[in-house]
């Protein structure tokens, strides 16, 4: 099979719709805003958001967690089964 300029075109087109359909930063965090009742959420500019939650009715500084725009998570993430459910669903690394 040749190589034409035309079809190179339209292999680059697809692999860029592959990568934009990969890991949706702004989807995620939407998503998971409905998902728990959490406390306060907020955007750590655009590479993180930041979920605080509740625990025993009191907030505690620790009980944050920040997910970056490359699908990590840092901190405590709550301990409910459907919640990480659906971030595993969203393509977010959950240990």
């Amino acid at each position: 099979m040749k190589l034409t300029k035309s079809k190179l075109k339209e292999m680059i087109r697809e692999e860029i719709k592959k990568l934009n359909e990969g890991f949706n930063f702004r989807k995620i965090q939407s998503e998971l805003d409905s998902e728990y009742e959490w406390h306060y959420v907020e955007s750590e500019g655009s590479y993180a958001v930041r979920f605080d939650w509740k625990a025993n009715d009191r907030i505690d500084p620790d009980r944050s967690m920040w997910i970056n725009n490359n699908g990590s998570v840092e901190g405590q993430v709550p301990n409910d089964s459907r919640l990480k459910r659906k971030m595993k669903k969203l393509g977010v690394k959950v240990k």
